[in-house]
């Protein structure tokens, strides 16, 4: 009997077989890339919760009151206060106004802390005041959350004394009475919904445009963050790009953000997500939170009183001053 010849393998099974590989490779990367995102998400928001801890610290230390979010120059010195590096040295007034210098001390100078997404192994922190200054990863709710403080001229004579933007302005509840003085928190205990008022968010700042894509990981970012209203100007929306569509379903729900960018209106410190399409975010009472456009959409997030308006969590309007 003759031997029967060996089979080699066909064109056609090589290919299949190649296919399957580089399915399954494909699939492992995707895996690993997810992965990695998701560890690195959970790292940022471990990095916001020691940043919230601090911010509580600081108005320990402080009887009660919170971190301001922007100190004019002018109202420095009104104050008489100024501000150090990690070797003792003064700092420029100017470099002081954003709040990572007045809240390093409170890290124990832990610099990496506030721009882990800074690829430098070993920086000379002291010597970069201006990136300290105007990009940590995360930027404070400065605005509502201990206040944007600009000088205030009183009677000639007198000294410059300083007050916090909106602290004049009213909001009309839902009653319809017309509400003054209450949209600034300045005090720790003073906040009614501590598991709900964003405190810190992942922030970068945004020229006008639409923005689809995330930030990329080492992204300069923001030293405050502002919720889509100020006052009666629109800063920034939850969109679709140039093909806008209604954000609402017909029962008034917002709409997921995982398929929507966010639409810029002003040149402005926004939110922004880094690693996934989730945005960090550290609430009052010090929890994190991996939060989307949709929910940072509501003013309730921004400002403690904001449930108390009329119309919705989405509409609260305030005015200018």
């Amino acid at each position: 009997m003759r031997p029967r010849a060996h089979r080699g393998f066909t064109i056609v099974e090589v290919l299949v077989v190649l296919g399957v590989i580089v399915l399954l490779v494909g699939l492992l990367a995707v895996g690993l890339q997810t992965a990695a995102r998701s560890a690195n998400k959970t790292k940022e928001l471990n990095t916001a919760r020691q940043l919230g801890m601090a911010w509580q610290q600081y108005s320990s230390t402080y009887e009660d009151q919170l971190l301001p979010g922007w100190i004019e120059p002018a109202v420095q010195t009104a104050w008489k206060v100024k501000y150090k590096d990690a070797a003792g040295t003064t700092l420029p007034a100017e470099a002081c106004r954003t709040y990572p210098w007045r809240l390093l001390p409170f890290l124990s100078f832990d610099f990496p802390t506030l721009y882990d997404y800074l690829e430098q192994e070993e920086p000379n922190w002291n010597a970069a005041v201006s990136t300290v200054a105007d990009n940590p990863s995360f930027g404070l709710n400065a605005y509502y959350v201990g206040g944007w403080w600009e000088p205030l001229q009183g009677d000639p004579g007198l000294p410059v004394t300083g007050r916090p933007v909106f602290a004049n302005a009213a909001f009309n509840d839902r009653d319809g009475r017309e509400l003054r003085g209450r949209l600034v928190t300045r005090s720790l205990s003073s906040i009614r919904r501590p598991s709900e008022l964003v405190v810190f968010a992942s922030s970068g700042y945004r020229e006008p445009g639409f923005y689809k894509e995330r930030a990329t990981p080492y992204e300069p970012g923001a030293a405050w963050a502002v919720p889509p209203r100020l006052g009666s100007e629109q800063v920034w929306e939850l969109s679709y790009g140039d093909e806008f569509q209604e954000l609402t379903t017909g029962s008034g729900m917002l709409l997921s953000s995982a398929v929507a960018g966010i639409r810029v209106f002003e040149a402005q410190a926004v939110p922004i997500a880094r690693h996934n399409v989730s945005i960090a975010t550290v609430r009052a009472d010090v929890s994190t939170d991996a939060s989307g456009l949709n929910q940072l959409m509501e003013l309730t997030r921004w400002i403690d009183v904001a449930g108390e308006g009329a119309g919705s969590a989405v509409q609260f309007v305030h005015t200018d001053e």
